[in-house]
Parts: C-alpha cells; sequence; structure tokens
C-alpha cells in the first residue's frame, strides 16, 4: 500500500486526497498545509494526522512513501526537492515550475533518483480528449490544430501572481494538451495584451510543431465568474476530418471531410463528467506507474518541455519575435 501525503490542502489538495483514497493500492497518510484550519479539516476528513510543514511531516514518525504537492506554483521545486532529496515519490501540481532557472536544481536532484516523478496535467486525462488522441493516430496526425480557453482569473500583480501568470500557471494547461495530441512544440509566436489589467491578461499564440504541422492557441482572464463554463473548446483538423472537443468533457463532434453530417459523441450517463474526475484518473495513471517503477506519462521530460514552450511565450510576447524552444536545440525533446 502506497502511503501518501498531500502537501497543499486547498480546493487541489481536496481531489487529490480523494483520488488517492478511491485506489486500491494507495492511501492518505498525512497532511500539510500552513493553514491549521485547513490542515484540520483535511486531517478530519481522511482521520490522518495533520503537520504545518513537510519537514515537520518528514521528522515525524508517520510513514511516508509518497508526496502530492499541492500548493501555489512558487513553492512546486523547493517542495518537490525536499521530498525528492527525502527518497520520497512526488507529484506535483502544474506548474512545476515559472521558468527554466528555477527547475534547474531539481533537474539534478532527480538524476540516477529512484523516485517517480510525475506534475498533474489532468486535463489530458479526460476520457474524450484520450478517445480523440486514439483517432488522431488512426488519422495520421493533425494538420492543424487549436485550443481556446477562457476562464474569471487575477487582473494585478500579487504575492501569488506575477505578470504572466496566464502563461506560467494557465496555458501550461493548453500546451500540455497540445503537445499530448501532437507531440513537441519547436516554435511559438506569441502576443500578450493588458486590458484593464496590470498583468497579461489576454494571449495568442502560434505554434510550429515538431513534425511540421501548425496549432494556435489562445487564452483569456475574461470569462464567466462562476462555474467558469463553458471554458475550453479544443478543434483538430485531420486528413480525414474535423474534431471539436466541447469543455473537455461536454461532447466530441465529428465532421468527416466526406459525410454531409456530423456525429456526436458523449460520455455514459453512468460516467463522471466533472472536471474532478480527470484529476482522480491523472492520480491514478501516476500511481500506477510508482507501482510498476515506471516514468510517468507526464514525467520530467514532459513538465520540462511544458516550462521550455511557456518561456519562449515570454520571450516572444518580449521580443515581438518568433522564437523556438529549447527542445529545438536538442534539450527535453520528447521523441
Amino acid at each position: 500500500m502506497l502511503r501518501v501525503a498531500i502537501v497543499g490542502c486547498g480546493w487541489a489538495g481536496k481531489w487529490h486526497a480523494i483520488a488517492v483514497e478511491r485506489h486500491t493500492s494507495a492511501e492518505v497518510c498525512a497532511v500539510v498545509d500552513a493553514e491549521a484550519s485547513k490542515a484540520g479539516a483535511l486531517s478530519a476528513d481522511h482521520a490522518v494526522p495533520s503537520f504545518r510543514s513537510l519537514n515537520d511531516l518528514l521528522e515525524s514518525s508517520v510513514i511516508v512513501d509518497a508526496v502530492s504537492i499541492c500548493t501555489m506554483p512558487m513553492d512546486h521545486v523547493p517542495l518537490s526537492l525536499t521530498a525528492v532529496r527525502a527518497g520520497k515519490h512526488v507529484f506535483c501540481e502544474k506548474p512545476l515550475a515559472r521558468d527554466t532557472h528555477e527547475s534547474d536544481a531539481l533537474v539534478r536532484a532527480l538524476e540516477g533518483s529512484e523516485v517517480t516523478f510525475g506534475v498533474n496535467f489532468n486535463q489530458r486525462h479526460s476520457p474524450l480528449l484520450r478517445s480523440l488522441y486514439d483517432t488522431l493516430q488512426s488519422e495520421g496526425g493533425a494538420h492543424v490544430i487549436h485550443v481556446g480557453m477562457h476562464q474569471q482569473g487575477p487582473r494585478h500583480i500579487s504575492e501569488r501572481v506575477n505578470e504572466y501568470y496566464l502563461l506560467t500557471d494557465s496555458c501550461c494547461h493548453i500546451i500540455d494538451t497540445m503537445v499530448y495530441l501532437n507531440g513537441p512544440i519547436e516554435e511559438v509566436h506569441a502576443m500578450g495584451a493588458r486590458v484593464n489589467s496590470s498583468i497579461v491578461s489576454d494571449v495568442a499564440v502560434n505554434v510550429r510543431f515538431f513534425d511540421g504541422s501548425l496549432g494556435s492557441f489562445e487564452h483569456s482572464f475574461v470569462g464567466a465568474s462562476k462555474g467558469q463554463h463553458p471554458f475550453h473548446i479544443l478543434d483538430v483538423t485531420t486528413e480525414k476530418a474535423r474534431h471539436v472537443l466541447h469543455n473537455l468533457y461536454d461532447g466530441l463532434s465529428t465532421f468527416a471531410h466526406e459525410e454531409e453530417q456530423g456525429v456526436s459523441s458523449t460520455l455514459s450517463v453512468f460516467e463522471d463528467r466533472s472536471y474532478g474526475d480527470s484529476i482522480v484518473r491523472s492520480v491514478h495513471s501516476w500511481i500506477d506507474h510508482v507501482e510498476r517503477n515506471e516514468e510517468p506519462e507526464t514525467g520530467l521530460e514532459v513538465s520540462m518541455h511544458n516550462v521550455n514552450v511557456v518561456s519562449a511565450c515570454i520571450e516572444s510576447i518580449e521580443t515581438g519575435r518568433a522564437v523556438r524552444t529549447a527542445g529545438a536545440a536538442g534539450n527535453w525533446r520528447i521523441e
């Protein structure tokens, strides 16, 4: 039984804890949060001890095999480093880091380590998106792929929000979805706007994949204030059809080039259709890989490529030029 500690007891931490408890080979062994009220509430939900810091937990008598890090992004690398150096498996919320320099020490710590390290890019675990992936493989990949995401978000710099928060903390999901479906990104050309905002509130990005196909994505912090719905649309054109995925879980429409009518697919009424379901599936995938002692689907290489693409987008916004990703120079390229 894998004993997992949840570090960070907010919304994401609650879902990670639910996911761990639903897995037949794992259990929550402790929770950690600097805010005693949050730690206490999640501790009570799962009948496990709570701690104010990861170091306090590691110095205690509680047996811990792995940690699930669900804190704010600025704490991801420091907490991951602490866990890795203690020999604990790690599943970290996205993004791994906000820039490549921040993650250098973690990369070095993981070299030669027996730790199974993964990052929670849960959107790729939507069942409809997984089905679309299989379809793209059978149709020879994408010609063009576009993703749009709109949600209510912060507009001003704070202790937790930087100038490029939209890209570093939110667009990382879009980038992972595109890479999952169509492979690594070679080049980006990005534009950003600050509309009634002191941070970048809107971005539009053109991308070129390593296989030569093209894509684009746009994201805005102007969206529904309740439920963030609908907040996500994915549009892919292949040699055989155009596929449109609505809100990750709402439905997949396929328009075959040789047919006059489109076809829509939805999940069974007996399947969970919540965003939380994608987190549960993502956590379970990581636990399964820990059990098999295998590199997770969203391990260090995938996560570093994501950070590199975000960094390239920021550089493109600042310079007004197209920017090749670090993968284009042979670093963190996904085969």
